[in-house]
């Protein structure tokens, strides 16, 4: 690799210790870097990062950041072959021969596992799904993760936990899916509140990797109502993705739990669901549905966010807003169907 395309966020960049880290193992090579993008990635973003791309004609893409940034470098060589465009059309079909290898700098999103990304345009949210988005390798190094604030640290992790959950009673779940999730649940459950309000290194490694198999999970489960219901908050209310999903996560295990064969989403059955949520709850540390939803909320305000819609701004106005800018897709993943999202704004 002689010529590289270097995606990366603004101040995250060095204050991660990136910079220092990565330039010094790129001496001698040719390089370009690539940050002039919002931290929600915008279409206009894409567009600018693949006409830099098509200039400079990089062998391979490292990316390095948080979850948008490595969305961001996904979404350029993606487009760089294709019209930039949206929605994307299902016939839009091209190979990719460069590789992009993504470094995240936050354990939460699992961008640089996954075979998606999420782009937006005139305020719009649209979730890209292709094979050729998956980046080639990816790289952990836990301390990336020093310069992180408090909050940022919360609100990754949360999103970690949430995909977590979420996976395991996906209706697209499997067993290999099961797998990587529940691994990665028992992971956090025991190192959140430590790398997060002790700065324990040993929990931050751990969150690391539990991070990364959230991310294998959800690349096979994808994601489900929590993920649904939370991208109006991040993109018209400025809350944090994963702060976003804990004003969520709890309800939906309650709510899930309640299944009836009437509206049971999951081929699998009522009592097959109700199971996938009872380990959730094993892992939580007991068999008590409801005493398993106050510990998701009390992990999330141990380590400092919101579980109150009204708290992070949301009134009451907003609900027609809120209720366009539901991702149905992800909603139809939920293992109990959902008629109403009225009774979740709380």
């Amino acid at each position: 690799m002689q010529n590289i395309l270097l995606v990366t966020g603004k101040s995250s960049y060095k204050n991660s210790g990136a910079l220092d880290f990565i330039e010094k193992a790129l001496v001698g090579v040719r390089f370009t870097r690539f940050s002039d993008f919002a931290n929600n990635p915008k279409i206009e973003d894409v567009a600018r990062g693949v006409a830099l791309l098509r200039t400079v004609k990089p062998d391979c893409i490292i990316v390095i950041g948080g979850g948008s940034v490595i969305d961001m470098g996904k979404l350029i060589n993606y487009f760089a072959d294709r019209k930039v465009h949206l929605p994307v059309e299902s016939s839009s079909k091209a190979s990719i021969s460069r590789k992009i290898v993504a470094i995240p700098t936050t354990a939460g999103s699992g961008s640089e596992e996954t075979h998606f990304a999420v782009v937006y345009k005139d305020g719009l949210k649209f979730s890209i799904a292709d094979s050729t988005l998956k980046p080639w390798k990816s790289l952990l190094i836990p301390q990336l993760l020093n310069g992180l604030s408090g909050y940022h640290k919360a609100s990754s992790a949360f999103d970690a936990l949430s995909q977590s959950i979420e996976a395991l009673w996906a209706r697209s779940s499997c067993t290999k899916s099961d797998r990587y999730a529940k691994r990665a649940l028992k992971i956090i459950v025991k190192n959140i509140r430590p790398y997060i309000l002790n700065n324990n290194y040993r929990s931050q490694i751990a969150l690391c990797k539990a991070s990364n198999l959230a991310g294998m999970a959800i690349n096979i489960s994808k994601t489900t109502a929590p993920h649904a219901l939370s991208y109006y908050f991040s993109s018209h209310l400025n809350v944090s993705h994963g702060e976003a999903l804990a004003l969520f996560a709890s309800q939906f295990l309650v709510y899930n739990y309640e299944v009836t064969p009437d509206d049971c989403n999951d081929e699998r059955g009522v009592g097959y669901v109700r199971q996938k949520i009872e380990a959730i709850s094993r892992v939580l540390g007991t068999k008590d549905i409801s005493k398993a939803a106050n510990k998701i909320n009390e992990i999330a305000e141990d380590i400092g966010l919101q579980v109150s819609c009204t708290e992070v701004g949301f009134k009451s106005e907003n609900l027609d807003e809120f209720i366009a800018s539901v991702n149905l897709e992800r909603l139809s993943n939920n293992p109990r169907r959902v008629d109403s999202l009225v009774s979740f704004i709380r």
